[in-house]
């Protein structure tokens, strides 16, 4: 899992997570999922390089995007943005 991690860092793929998890909430199950990678992406128990992915995540503003769904109306894109 850490070299996977490590990949799609490398390829740039936080950014475009919060890029999906910016849209609309139409698109709820792209959120889904994009929040789901993201979460296991931040996770220790997943990469021990976890603290890489937060620091991209913190410069791309995916942390503020984070939070605007914490309310969000759709209870699974609310429990993974948590």
């Amino acid at each position: 899992a850490e070299h996977l991690c490590a990949l799609l860092r490398a390829a740039g793929l936080v950014d475009s997570l919060v890029q999906i998890v910016s849209l609309e909430s139409q698109h709820a199950a792209l959120q889904q999922s994009a929040l789901l990678i993201i979460g296991n992406m931040c996770s220790d128990e997943v990469d021990s390089n976890a603290a890489l992915t937060k620091a991209e995540l913190k410069a791309c503003h995916g942390f503020e995007e984070l939070l605007s769904h914490l309310f969000s109306p759709d209870p699974i894109v609310q429990a993974y943005a948590l």
